[in-house]
């Protein structure tokens, strides 16, 4: 679950369009979603070589202490991984972090007043349905 703390999001040295970083983006949660599905794989299958292996009684207080400790281990490794991509990203977004480090804009987005209209290059579309 080491593995897991590697933030979901990419940052180039260099202004992308917004569809261009939201592929990037998309490219790297299906090999991480593959990875977790896997190890969880790796994980049942170690709760069921330790099952066979000690023999307990699958409704002993001790089993299932066990399996909610581990029940607990994976969740812990699900929540570093959020919270390392959203502290990430959270640094990407900051002015002050980002001046400091010299990093340029994560995308470009020209505004032109056109016809008492604000356009934007590339278009900013609403996420809202």
């Amino acid at each position: 679950m080491q593995g897991w703390e590697e933030p979901l999001f990419e940052r180039k040295m260099r202004p992308s369009f917004p569809d261009d970083l939201s592929q990037t983006h998309d490219s790297l949660i299906m090999p991480r979603l593959e990875d977790i599905r896997n190890q969880g794989k790796e994980i049942h299958k170690a709760l069921k070589d330790t099952f066979d292996h000690i023999k307990p009684d699958k409704k002993s207080a001790i089993w299932a202490d066990y399996v909610a400790y581990v029940n607990t281990l994976v969740i812990e490794g699900i929540t570093k991984s959020i919270v390392s991509s959203m502290s990430f990203l959270s640094d990407q977004i900051n002015i002050p972090y980002n001046k400091h480090h010299n990093y340029p804009p994560i995308f470009d987005i020209r505004v032109d007043l056109q016809d008492r209209e604000v356009i934007f290059d590339p278009t900013i579309k609403s996420n809202k349905k």
